[in-house]
């Protein structure tokens, strides 16, 4: 689907250029996605950018429905803070 290309493709410029902020943007929208796999996509994505503003606001996916994205939030968490 779209978002999830969109996803990928800021992910995929967060591995390859890490200091370009233009996939953080694309990566917060993916928070609020209705597709749970999005979600846990998204969030990890920012974890790997260390992003501190991104992932202080995802902290509300810690009480998402899905396991999932409780888990790669907190994993996300971990990565940017410890």
């Amino acid at each position: 689907s779209e978002p999830y290309l969109q996803i990928m493709a800021a992910g995929t410029v967060s591995k390859v250029s890490p200091e370009d902020p233009s996939p953080t943007p694309v990566l917060v929208q993916g928070l609020k996605d209705t597709v749970s796999l999005h979600r846990v996509a998204a969030i990890e994505f920012l974890g790997e950018r260390r992003s501190k503003t991104a992932v202080l606001n995802a902290m509300t996916l810690l009480s998402d429905d899905d396991f999932l994205v409780r888990f790669a939030t907190g994993k996300a968490i971990g990565k940017t803070f410890g």
